[in-house]
């Protein structure tokens, strides 16, 4: 550990984080440089250079595989350093992101002590409690747009299922007389086949459905502005996922 934190991949054993903006090591990995006199360029003349010739040979083989296998780690690591790269960035833009942004209910962010009766210390002062003001203000008047639009929300799915229920009764209704209807109109054929005295032609008209309720129009809620008490000039809202003929067209 100690060796690794005098080289220049000392980050990792570091105790301390890093900061986002902090640049990244590289270690690369040395090229293979080759022997200036070839060992295997000879020809043993006893056993023993024999022996000794093949533990070369097996150790420059061990040699090559452990050079293949560092160059296959150093491609991961190219992979992830351009992987790091991305996170780096995007820790550097929410480190900066957090700085900009000023604790809530602190008037000066730094901490730095002030002034308190200079000018550009009380305009701060007012343009704070302006802003907690119409904040809270805001988060009111949409504590009340949303109640508002909840109960009506709620009144209009109740007239709408309502409108259902009464649609499915008149169509139960006009199923049954029309059942009634045919069976008068085959009874009056069959009289007529029989010879029996019955008139020349069915007086008796098909029913119709009739009209049904008309379409409840979905309920629109104006927003309110947070610094007034009147309605503002922007367009109602209207609850989304909900349409306004509800999908049924009165007759």
């Amino acid at each position: 550990v100690e060796r690794l934190a005098e080289s220049a991949l000392s980050t990792l054993v570091n105790t301390f984080s890093l900061p986002g903006n902090s640049p990244q090591t590289r270690q690369q990995i040395p090229p293979q440089q080759k022997p200036s006199i070839p060992t295997l360029d000879f020809v043993p003349s006893t056993e023993q250079e024999c022996t000794l010739a093949t533990i070369i040979q097996r150790l420059e083989m061990e040699n090559e595989l452990l050079r293949r296998r560092a160059i296959e780690l150093q491609a991961a690591n190219v992979l992830n350093e351009a992987y790091c790269a991305v996170l780096q960035e995007q820790l550097a833009f929410k480190e900066e992101k957090g700085k900009k942004k000023t604790a809530s209910g602190r008037l000066m962010g730094d901490g730095m002590p002030v002034l308190l009766t200079g000018d550009d210390f009380y305009e701060r002062v007012v343009q704070w409690e302006k802003s907690q003001e119409e904040a809270a203000a805001a988060k009111t008047n949409r504590k009340a747009v949303k109640v508002m639009r909840d109960s009506k929300l709620a009144d209009w799915i109740k007239k709408c299922d309502e409108r259902t229920a009464e649609i499915k009764r008149i169509e139960e209704r006009w199923e049954k007389a029309k059942e009634e209807w045919n069976e008068e109109k085959e009874k009056w054929k069959r009289d007529k086949t029989a010879g029996l005295n019955v008139p020349a032609h069915f007086a008796k008209l098909k029913p119709k459905r009739g009209p049904l309720p008309k379409a409840i129009p979905c309920p629109t809620i104006k927003r309110q502005s947070p610094t007034a008490n009147k309605p503002s000039s922007e367009s109602p809202e209207q609850f989304d996922g909900y349409s306004s003929s509800n999908g049924d067209s009165a007759d």
